[in-house]
């Protein structure tokens, strides 16, 4: 498992995230899409697909998560 400072983490994205997101969650980074599921590598290693409120907000215009570099 890749540290976030390896996936790119530093401060400008640091600096988007509170105390509060911090302790509730983990930071992990898009590394591949597979069909609606995102394979996630950071502070976890796992597969994930967008929560329903996620996808709600994507249907209304919002962006998805995505790997970087990725195209629509």
């Amino acid at each position: 498992m890749l540290s976030i400072e390896d996936l790119g983490w530093d401060g400008f994205f640091e600096e988007q995230v509170t105390p509060a997101d911090r302790a509730a969650g983990r930071i992990a980074r898009v590394v591949a899409d597979y069909r609606g599921l995102s394979q996630l590598d950071g502070d976890v290693d796992a597969l994930a697909e967008p929560s329903g409120r996620l996808r709600h907000l994507a249907a209304a215009g919002g962006p998805l998560p995505a790997r970087l570099g990725a195209s629509s």
